[in-house]
């Protein structure tokens, strides 16, 4: 009697410098958790001491194409032509792309590669986006089956800025593995190493400093909280855009928060 073969999904990404970041998190979240019912491949582009730590350690194949060097180097595009042989060689069902370069230059090259169904993904506001880059990613959404987006606003502004068909995109919320939240008993020790008192309750915003990540808002809830109790401390978690921090950090002072 034949067996059915497992479905072949190659994930591929730009980069991969933790498994901490928004969605670093949860690719690692859908290639560990599907990696027991399907044969998974991650597919870095730039290399980073994270990634060579777990090459050969996780329950799933790793492999790095080291790109380096932009678009105009004759590396870049030498490291594309690796990807589409490699994609070649391993013949995978489906490839599901992260980030700017996999979803437009990763879409290209799994089709070249022969790969029956390409997904994308969309994960933010797009606010980065320059005219130019979107005339070309609108342009290669014609090699996309799908899109993933993870929550209905992004969805809308996918389809209003790059004008792809609603009907092809699944939303898909952002998984949390809880049972690393639960924790036998809580630990004190980092409250008393921050001087917040023990028994405060701590919201905690981890994002980079940027505009976009909004922490100023989180400053004007804590400034409102604060009106109605005194027993709440919020932690500011993120790498500093200096611009934006001083922002940020001038707020804190002017609202008596700091």
């Amino acid at each position: 009697m034949s067996t059915r073969k497992p479905m072949k999904v190659v994930f591929l990404i730009d980069r991969m410098n933790n498994d901490l970041g928004g969605t670093e998190g949860q690719v690692m979240k859908l290639v560990r958790g599907l990696s027991q019912r399907m044969e998974l491949e991650l597919v870095v582009l730039e290399n980073s001491r994270w990634i060579e730590e777990r090459v050969g350690r996780e329950g799933f194949k790793i492999t790095l194409i080291n790109k380096v060097g932009g678009v105009k180097s004759p590396a870049f595009w030498l490291a594309i032509a690796r990807l589409v042989g490699h994609l070649r060689a391993g013949k995978p069902d489906v490839v599901h792309t992260f980030f700017p370069i996999c979803n437009i230059l990763g879409a290209v090259a799994a089709r070249l590669a022969g790969v029956p169904v390409v997904v994308g993904s969309r994960r933010d506001y797009g606010y980065w986006m320059t005219p130019a880059y979107l005339r070309v990613q609108r342009w290669a959404n014609g090699l996309v089956k799908r899109i993933v987006t993870n929550s209905p606003e992004v969805k809308l502004l996918t389809v209003s800025k790059e004008r792809y068909d609603p009907d092809r995109i699944e939303v898909i919320f952002n998984g949390l593995d809880l049972d690393s939240l639960r924790l036998p008993a809580p630990d004190l020790a980092l409250k008393e190493q921050l001087g917040i008192p023990s028994h405060h309750h701590v919201v905690v915003l981890v994002a980079n400093f940027d505009p976009i990540k909004r922490q100023d808002t989180m400053v004007e809830a804590m400034a409102l909280i604060r009106q109605q109790r005194d027993d709440v401390t919020v932690v500011l978690i993120g790498g500093s855009n200096a611009p934006y921090f001083s922002v940020v950090s001038d707020l804190i002072e002017a609202r008596g928060l700091g």
